[in-house]
């Protein structure tokens, strides 16, 4: 399931930066990092939402691995991240 969306044109002042770390929930960028993430290293790594637990199996018919990492922000998130889909 790979997907693209349209980044907004500031990211182009961003051009020569070595490493963009863009957070989406659904098509909406919710946090930008001008480093690495701290979250598991792989090729592919996608967030699961408490709300979207239901993809899982989905994910793992198309050959990617579920890793549980729950993470509600200390309460601040209403529908925590779960873990994630990796490859």
């Amino acid at each position: 399931m790979d997907w693209a969306t349209a980044l907004p044109s500031w990211f182009n002042v961003l051009s020569d930066v070595d490493t963009i770390n863009v957070e989406f929930i659904d098509n909406n960028i919710i946090e930008v990092h001008l480093r690495d993430t701290p979250d598991p290293q792989y090729n592919k790594l996608i967030p699961i939402w408490e709300s979207d637990q239901q993809v899982v199996d989905i994910y793992k018919e198309l050959g990617y691995s579920y890793i549980e990492n729950h993470d509600n922000a200390d309460g601040f998130l209403n529908n925590p991240r779960i873990g994630f889909m990796v490859k």
